[in-house]
């Protein structure tokens, strides 16, 4: 009896204490002062204190809540906010990436929204389809704020050196990049090693590797949502990826490593002279280069099909928060005009309302426009509950195997397209 009496009273401990999957936070207490939200978002090193500035205006803004931010890493942000949620704890509000949102919607994590958007005045600024990125059957489980819009960066003044012309297709992207592989003199004088192409092998190389593939014509789900991957097209996409390593030598050789940091690290350093990447690194990379910088739409694949992703990343509230109505005044006013312009502006992000999209600042800027022109052939990433760890984490594994010789093409394509079925 006492065994029972003491496994009783320390389960009891455990629940007041959130430590198992779907434990709550007590209920907010009335006390004086403001709300405090506390909210998770990662940040670069060098957008920082931008950012903070929106997170400052907040707050000097409204006396009723206030905004307590943690800079999470991006490598870590995903499985950081999983492992707080099942345990319980975590923020109020956090920001998403548009792969995740499958995954934490089957998890349980996102609080609907709509008794909140119904009220809020603003809610027709933003066109809906961009709420429908993350709506489940009617119901909004993030507010949209960012999107982010993949295109190439490349070195335009090598280029012109080389005389090189935009490559449209993905043959004259390889052939450029081969074109432009080798020593070459820095503008101090130094010989150095350049590489044609950034490959992000590393951390977040997922999803560069899906849009490479869908603009070789590969599909990952069809429209009746059934996995599609293992094709032709993948792997024909594969080899050609994987070959631009272990056959063309057109990758610098910490390929493996690289994820966010190093491959715009050396794209900015001039080890690299094409990258892909969005409108989020135009601010950094333009402030490094200036006119030494292009932009270019992602090149077609053999079939003429050209794909990109259109990178959203929506605001949730956690369904363990019990600050919910206070954590969406936080989240709505980030999707207003002036944060809007201020995150569009400084840290770089397509415009999500209509009276900021209009600026003439946006319309006349290279990097915008290239997003803007790269719209129609946008797509977003599937919103299965398998999605987000096997772009993350997965898929990123296999290209690392298959990199160093280890596994085929084929076999990459295969496991991956067996792990997206599984329930």
């Amino acid at each position: 009896m006492k065994k029972v009496l003491l496994v009783c009273f320390i389960f009891s401990l455990l629940l007041q204490a959130g430590l198992f999957a779907g434990g709550v936070k007590e209920p907010v207490e009335k006390v004086e002062g403001p709300v405090i939200v506390e909210h998770w978002y990662w940040v670069p090193t060098a957008d920082e204190a931008r950012y903070k500035e929106m997170i400052d205006e907040f707050n000097r803004t409204h006396s009723d809540v206030q905004v307590k931010w943690e800079n999470i890493p991006n490598a870590e942000a995903r499985t950081k906010l999983i492992s707080a949620f099942v345990v319980g704890e975590g923020p109020d509000s956090f920001a998403m990436q548009e792969g995740w949102i499958g995954e934490f919607n089957a998890m349980g994590m996102l609080a609907p929204l709509n008794e909140y958007v119904e009220k809020w005045e603003k809610k027709n600024e933003i066109a809906q389809n961009l709420y429908d990125v993350a709506t489940f059957d009617g119901v909004i489980k993030g507010l949209p704020w960012k999107m982010l819009v993949g295109y190439m960066y490349y070195r335009a003044d090598w280029f012109k050196e080389a005389n090189i012309k935009v490559p449209e297709t993905m043959d004259e992207l390889i052939e450029a990049a081969k074109k432009l592989t080798g020593k070459y003199v820095t503008d101090d004088g130094d010989v150095a090693d350049r590489y044609g192409y950034g490959l992000r092998g590393g951390v977040g190389g997922g999803n560069t590797y899906f849009l490479w593939c869908q603009s070789y014509g590969a599909k990952i789900i069809d429209e009746n949502g059934k996995i599609v991957f293992d094709s032709p097209e993948a792997i024909e996409a594969t080899k050609k990826y994987i070959g631009l390593h272990r056959d063309l030598k057109v990758v610098p050789p910490s390929v493996l490593n690289d994820g966010f940091a190093q491959i715009i690290g050396a794209f900015k350093s001039g080890t690299t002279a094409i990258l892909q990447h969005h409108i989020g690194t135009s601010v950094e990379i333009s402030n490094a280069l200036g006119d030494k910088v292009g932009v270019m739409k992602i090149p077609t694949g053999p079939a003429g099909t050209r794909w990109t992703e259109s990178g959203h990343i929506a605001h949730a509230i956690s369904t363990h928060s019990n600050k919910k109505e206070a954590a969406f005044k936080f989240i709505s006013w980030m999707s207003e005009d002036w944060a809007v312009e201020h995150q569009s502006r400084y840290l770089g992000s397509v415009p999500i309302t209509k009276k900021v999209a209009a600026l003439p600042y946006f319309a006349e800027n290279k990097f915008y426009s290239v997003s803007t022109a790269s719209l129609p052939f946008a797509g977003t990433w599937p919103k299965i509950s398998t999605w987000g760890n096997v772009s993350s984490s997965l898929t990123v594994t296999l290209l690392q195997q298959a990199l160093m010789g280890e596994i085929s093409p084929e076999q990459v394509v295969k496991t991956i397209a067996k792990a997206l079925e599984e329930k």
